[in-house]
């Protein structure tokens, strides 16, 4: 979301520990030198941690000790959360996707060492089902859901713009993968009221109920009443332009103007306002936004919907709202609301995708503004 500082008060409720920024969370510092608005990545080519800022570089196990030590002091970790973007389990391993350095050193050992690890599935396990007649279509072996869980990965989510690129089947064969996996799921099923279900984990003797629904939509793949799908939050489209002024700069793109589903928003602020009651926190994963590379500079990096829906759904009592799909990283921004003090949304890179290239390049400017080197697929 757009990018906003956290509040004055030292107590800060910390609910994801895989990107730290000190310039997002002013109270929480961490060992960076000399950049203190580094963000880490790790490629598998090199096995090893590479800073990607201006010069600086981070160490994640003194960073993680650090951002520990601040919360015992200022506030309560009510449940150490690690969340990624999207992840394609597709492809590898061409070598073994656990990697055997200790906790602290890789990615493999963050993602194991938290309470729950969360990502998005972006692709099906499935070997059956019909293409879906559409440009890009994904799936992958069922092997994939086990290497998902040797990850590290406790819950997916699974409301994705490809989640039914081979159909219902495919998506049936995804569930069947993952709970032989071990891996919990919250965003499909065979009817709407079971695709909008969260699904409920607990650790360290708090419950998180955990929501997946899906905006950048394909025709049709909404769960319905009597269709199975996914849980949507559909969005409404409107095209404005001025022809005048494209006789004058011939090419301009015209104004999207965007806004949520009005039915699809108040069923989901009820879900998440029952949740609330039940539990100790509600995360929701929106699949959402639009890769910045097919977004025109003038209108931002938000599509105008996406504000104004994360407010409402935190207005309804989710405690954090957690994007992805366009592919780069955004702001965290915390919305100061009583009596919750701060809660978080954020957008999410893309995690981990099989291809041949492996160093998805991030650089960070001195502003903290990340930029993404490689466009959107």
């Amino acid at each position: 979301m757009g990018c906003r500082r956290a509040t004055s008060s030292k107590t800060r409720r910390v609910l994801s520990t895989l990107f730290i920024d000190r310039t997002l969370l002013p109270g929480l510092p961490c060992p960076l030198s000399p950049s203190p608005s580094a963000m880490c990545m790790w490629t598998e080519r090199t096995n090893a941690r590479t800073a990607v800022s201006t010069g600086g570089t981070l160490d994640l196990a003194r960073c993680r000790a650090t951002l520990r030590h601040n919360v015992s002091q200022y506030g309560t970790v009510r449940m150490d959360l690690t969340i990624v973007g999207d992840v394609v389990a597709a492809g590898w391993p061409r070598r073994p996707v656990v990697d055997p350095a200790g906790p602290g050193d890789s990615a493999f050992g963050l993602l194991r060492g938290g309470d729950v690890t969360i990502g998005n599935l972006e692709a099906p396990f499935t070997e059956s089902g019909r293409r879906a007649e559409k440009l890009v279509a994904m799936r992958a072996p069922a092997s994939g859901a086990r290497e998902l869980a040797a990850f590290g990965f406790d819950l997916v989510s699974l409301a994705t713009n490809h989640a039914l690129d081979y159909g219902a089947e495919g998506m049936r064969d995804t569930v069947r993968a993952l709970d032989d996996a071990g891996v919990r799921h919250a965003g499909f099923g065979e009817s709407a009221s079971e695709a909008t279900r969260p699904r409920v984990v607990t650790a360290g003797g708090r419950s998180l109920a955990f929501f997946s629904f899906c905006s950048a939509l394909p025709l049709g793949f909404n769960a319905t009443a009597d269709r199975p799908g996914i849980g949507a939050i559909r969005v409404r489209q409107t095209f404005e332009f001025d022809s005048g002024f494209l006789d004058e700069t011939p090419g301009t793109p015209p104004f999207v103007r965007s806004g949520a589903h009005e039915p699809d928003v108040r069923l989901a602020e009820t879900l998440i306002g029952e949740a609330k009651r039940d539990n100790d926190l509600v995360a929701v994963a929106l699949h959402w936004g639009v890769p910045f590379c097919y977004l025109p500079e003038a209108q931002g990096p938000l599509a105008q919907y996406q504000r104004p829906l994360a407010l409402r759904l935190i207005d309804a009592g989710a405690d954090l709202v957690i994007g992805h799909h366009p592919h780069c990283l955004h702001p965290v921004e915390f919305y100061p609301i009583m009596p919750r003090p701060e809660v978080a949304a954020s957008i999410l890179a893309r995690f981990a995708k099989a291809s041949r290239e492996l160093d998805p390049s991030l650089t960070v400017d001195e502003e903290g503004v990340v930029n993404n080197d490689r466009r959107a697929t």
